[in-house]
């Protein structure tokens, strides 16, 4: 199918608009879809697939721009993406066979939930942090007045002491069997903590490795580059804002790479490379432009504007899905 001349230049400028978003926030591929099938040219079918494509543009220069800033933590990014690229390809084969509006209105759900209650948190953490640096400066202030009246009552001490044999101290405490038995005690309690801490990161794999299935079969699914779904799950779990859009640069390139490769094989080669192309052309270097602006807000603002950010693009999604049915 050639589509209109008009059609790739709108998909290009579009591009540009998610290339920023994704670069600044990690959230912009939510826009392509919707925006492109208003076209006159272009369905759902040939949006998803060529959008897919182009995120795997997007998703490299996105990561060669988070890693020169060493904003990436590599460890957990391949493990979401060793979960993810299977998730993806097996949704890409479902994409083929199934009506996507339940899954659609599912992700889209999700994303709205956790981003309001993301907001929430993020409103809690900044109540709770003013309250703790009045009580630090109450506190401080009490300290200083309890300094000053102990100096007031301070007296000269004692020069006729007999000075502390330190090594006869401590020989005779090595002698003390409840210092022995102190010592295993806390031999015992270490050992504990190291095993707790070896279930406690077994523990955090597999959360994380059945996050990244999920953001992979719904990104395949819906046609997003993945932060739409990984990124408000990552702020839940009170991830580092700049690390998690770190990992969520990282983690669309294997999902795009997954999801195209399926289209191509499961979808009779539906892929519309130019229209891919086009939106890349746009893309890509627009990254590079929001991560730069990443770099240069702060975490607690640049946290809420993703939250709001998700909350108006999924609810937007959400009333644009159910008008459409």
């Amino acid at each position: 199918m050639v589509l209109l001349t008009s059609s790739l230049i709108v998909a290009a400028v579009v591009g540009v608009i998610a290339g920023v978003l994704i670069g600044c926030i990690g959230v912009g591929g939510v826009i392509l879809v919707p925006s492109l099938i208003q076209l006159p040219d272009v369905n759902v079918s040939l949006a998803v697939p060529a959008c897919l494509f182009s995120y795997i543009f997007g998703g490299v220069v996105g990561v060669i721009t988070y890693s020169c800033k060493r904003k990436i933590d590599w460890r957990q990014a391949c493990l979401f993406c060793v979960a993810a690229a299977p998730s993806a390809l097996l949704g890409a084969y479902l994409f083929h066979l199934i009506n996507g509006f339940a899954i659609k209105i599912t992700a889209y759900a999700l994303t709205f939930i956790t981003s309001m209650f993301t907001l929430v948190r993020v409103w809690k953490e900044r109540r709770a942090a003013a309250e703790e640096v009045q009580q630090e400066s109450v506190e401080d202030e009490r300290v200083a007045t309890s300094i000053i009246q102990a100096a007031d009552n301070v007296s000269v001490c004692r020069t006729d002491e007999q000075p502390i044999d330190r090594r006869h101290s401590l020989n005779e405490n090595s002698d003390n069997p409840t210092t022995s038995e102190e010592s295993a005690l806390i031999l015992e309690t270490e050992d504990m903590k190291k095993r707790c801490n070896k279930h406690s990161v077994w523990l955090r794999a597999l959360i994380q490795t059945g996050m990244g299935s999920l953001v992979g079969l719904g990104s395949a699914l819906t046609g997003t580059s993945g932060p739409v779904i990984l990124l408000p799950m990552l702020i839940c779990l009170r991830w580092d804002i700049k690390v998690a859009l770190g990992i969520c640069q990282v983690i669309q390139v294997p999902i795009a790479v997954a999801s195209t490769l399926g289209n191509v094989f499961f979808g009779k080669n539906n892929v519309d490379f130019v229209l891919g192309s086009c939106i890349a052309a746009g893309l890509a270097p627009a990254v590079i432009i929001g991560a730069l602006v990443a770099n240069k807000i702060p975490a607690r603002p640049l946290k809420i504007t993703v939250s709001v950010m998700l909350i108006v693009a999924s609810l937007g999604l959400l009333l644009w899905e159910s008008a459409k049915a």
